[in-house]
């Protein structure tokens, strides 16, 4: 069987990610609930649908990445949904970050239609994207997994099967909340300095070449020297994926303080203004609880 590729979301992730695939695949047709983001792509000659329905009644490989669980859940399950109109065998590929009972209740509906359902999240912001040096966390069928691969290296730099659905969710969310922690850790250090009279730039030098070094320090050292939050993933998503570990955490009776805590002061930052603009924001509720602005 042929395989026509089907993309719904068109936002940071999903509109590089695209660009990518189309660089060695045809795509047959696209969908974004913001019409005008799609607008690009049909310039291009791709098909742009009106409804998601639309994609899964022409197309048999459906990717997926949108915001949250609710979008995540109304494209494949709502009115106008996948599952309305969705041609027996179609493998969704759903690399949105969800929480893990969200996407347990995606698979099950779409099994229910005699397709396949596998949540394949990816690590890497909109330059990894760029670059096509993401990393898909793959969870389902072994046999989807073969089918799918081939598409996931159009984008992707590392590519890990995880084994079962939900698996590649489950990574996902604890990458990314000890991202969050990481990056809350150099934030209260570097605030910790600066009001001991350290120079920032000075400790981000000594910090990058010692044990205490991190990959986080590398990637958000500029935001955090300039204080530059340009969005390259936003503090309220942050707050989403953590808040989705913790939900998961509470299911499993899993204690997760320092996730709890950092949840918190990510919050705080959202709170005076700072959730529309890069994570490496949170530094800025650090520097609000010692009583600067």
């Amino acid at each position: 069987m042929t395989s026509d590729i089907g993309f719904i979301g068109l936002g940071k992730m999903g509109r590089p990610i695209l660009y990518n695939i189309l660089k060695k695949y045809k795509v047959t047709g696209i969908y974004n609930r913001t019409k005008q983001k799609a607008d690009e792509f049909g310039a291009l000659g791709l098909k742009v649908f009106q409804y998601p329905f639309q994609v899964s009644s022409n197309c048999n490989i459906i990717f997926v990445i949108v915001t949250d669980s609710q979008a995540s859940q109304e494209i494949i399950s709502g009115k106008n949904g996948l599952l309305s109109h969705i041609i027996p065998g179609t493998i969704i590929v759903d690399m949105s970050t969800i929480s893990l009972k969200a996407s347990n209740e995606n698979r099950a509906n779409v099994m229910e239609k005699s397709c396949t359902y596998v949540d394949c999240p990816v690590i890497g912001s909109v330059s990894f994207a760029q670059n096509a040096e993401l990393t898909a966390l793959f969870g389902g069928e072994k046999k989807a997994f073969d089918t799918v691969k081939p598409f996931l290296e159009a984008f992707s730099k590392n590519i890990f099967y995880m084994g079962d659905g939900g698996n590649g969710i489950k990574m996902k969310l604890i990458h990314n909340m000890l991202l969050g922690e990481n990056l809350a850790a150099l934030s209260e250090a570097l605030v910790f300095g600066d009001r001991l009279g350290m120079n920032r730039e000075q400790m981000l030098d000594i910090l990058s070449v010692s044990s205490a070094g991190s990959t986080v320090l590398g990637i958000k050292r500029e935001p955090l020297l300039k204080e530059d939050f340009i969005p390259a993933f936003l503090l309220n998503h942050e707050i989403k994926d953590i808040n989705y570990a913790l939900e998961m955490a509470k299911d499993s009776r899993i204690s997760l303080p320092l996730g709890g805590l950092t949840s918190q002061m990510y919050a705080s930052a959202s709170s005076i203004g700072y959730g529309n603009l890069d994570m490496s924001a949170v530094i800025k509720a650090f520097k609000r609880i010692n009583g600067e602005k």
